[in-house]
């Protein structure tokens, strides 16, 4: 008779309880949708607002997008042209679910095609699942389809979670009710045993991860120097590079939210990876002391989407992984401009990601001040007074504001990770006077 009142006042407890959480999860990943397709669409439409989706460059200037993005396998995106033809596709969607897609969805109880829907919710019907989607059409009739079924899992996970806490509070409420008190000792006894072995579990966890990301940093830093040997005196070119990019971000963090401390340690490694792609640019071209052809000058450019390229090569064999994320950024986007008249996509403004802006920065003031075959070092003062002449043209002024906040703390990472050739320079100066 007991154990019918317990099951019975469980019953109770648990049906209320699922019917809210399940409208909660709903509620959050349509959120999610909802956000991630409008940002992906203002993203693809800043940048490609006077291209034809049917022009191959489009397509090219989409897939790049999508693939600097951070879905992982959360996210399955799919962008449809304006003849209804897949575009690009991340996040474990494949050119196979365009017939998914673009069959008939239910909006709001009506009946509607994916390309002919504005922002909006989208319920897809499959012989599975219904799974929430979110659409947003473009004003130059491409589409962004945005579904995160790998995200609707996790949700319900957190959710389950919430519901085994409610659990526990009505069945400890009924069996006091019931004088079953025996119950919830045996029941806490074992959370205890579990508690212990969990802790102990992290523990062993967290020590094989940081054993992994350090071998992980050892290996990023190693490939950034075999492609950074080919270019000529370049020294401790990589290590400045890391070392003023976090002077920078420190600077910044106050002011930017998605500045964090995790953010900082992963945008020293993938500083380094910056010029990844020089690896690809013929000898004869990238070590020429003398002014570049135009020919010359459109091979060297390639290189920000060759180190991009090998870098998303990489992530589609590790997975979703920030440090990489921020590499690809880095990688594809450091020459852009804040102005817009930088390379690959000619970006403007905040367009570009903050990681390039800030390594964009680092990199000119190294290049300005380290010594090369064709020039000498200029003075730290001298970059300096160049860097802020470039401020709202070449560079973000944030972080030249930065920069000059930092600029004596340059001066001394300069110092101290002087080049071998800068090195000598200075001794047969001092010899010399």
């Amino acid at each position: 008779m007991q154990a019918l009142l317990v099951v019975a006042g469980l019953a109770v407890v648990l049906m209320p309880l699922q019917s809210r959480l399940k409208w909660l999860t709903s509620e959050r990943i349509e959120s999610e949708n909802l956000a991630e397709s409008y940002r992906l669409a203002n993203a693809m439409q800043q940048v490609s607002q006077e291209l034809d989706p049917s022009e191959p460059v489009w397509r090219d200037a989409v897939s790049m997008i999508l693939a600097t993005g951070s879905f992982g396998a959360k996210a399955r995106v799919v962008v449809l042209g304006d003849d209804g033809r897949v575009v690009a596709t991340t996040g474990g969607a494949t050119h196979a679910d365009a017939a998914l897609f673009d069959s008939r969805v239910r909006v709001a109880g009506a009946d509607l095609r994916v390309r002919d829907a504005n922002v909006g919710k989208a319920l897809l019907g499959t012989d599975e699942n219904d799974n929430w989607m979110f659409v947003q059409a473009m004003p130059n009739g491409a589409v962004v389809v945005v579904e995160q079924e790998q995200s609707q899992v996790a949700l319900q996970s957190q959710a389950s979670s919430r519901m085994m806490l409610g659990w526990a509070a009505g069945s400890l409420t009924v069996a006091l009710s019931l004088g079953a008190m025996l119950v919830y000792a045996v029941i806490r006894r074992q959370h205890v045993v579990l508690e212990h072995r969990n802790d102990d579990l992290a523990v062993t966890l967290e020590k094989r991860l940081t054993q992994s990301l350090s071998a992980r940093t050892a290996l990023i830093l190693g490939l950034a120097k075999l492609a950074d040997y080919r270019d000529t005196d370049t020294g401790s070119h990589l290590e400045r590079i890391c070392a003023y990019s976090e002077l920078l971000a420190k600077e910044l963090k106050a002011t930017h939210a998605e500045i964090n401390d995790t953010w900082i340690t992963h945008l020293k490694p993938a500083a380094s990876l910056h010029d990844i792609g020089k690896v690809g640019v013929p000898d004869p071209v990238l070590l020429k002391p003398g002014k570049l052809t135009p020919a010359e000058r459109k091979l060297v450019e390639r290189h920000t989407y060759m180190g991009a390229d090998t870098l998303i090569a990489i992530r589609a064999k590790l997975g979703d992984d920030e440090l990489i994320n921020l590499a690809i950024q880095i990688a594809l986007f450091h020459h852009e401009r804040w102005d817009g008249s930088g390379y690959p996509l000619g970006l403007r403004g905040e367009q570009i990601p903050l990681s390039a802006r800030i390594v964009s920065l680092a990199d000119v003031y190294d290049a300005l001040t380290s010594r090369r075959v064709y020039k000498k070092a200029m003075a730290h003062e001298k970059a300096c007074e160049l860097i802020c002449d470039l401020r709202a043209t070449h560079f973000d002024p944030e972080v030249v504001d930065a920069f000059l906040r930092a600029k004596d703390d340059f001066d001394r990472v300069r110092n101290k990770l002087q080049s071998f050739g800068d090195l000598m320079e200075a001794a047969h100066t001092k010899a010399a006077a």
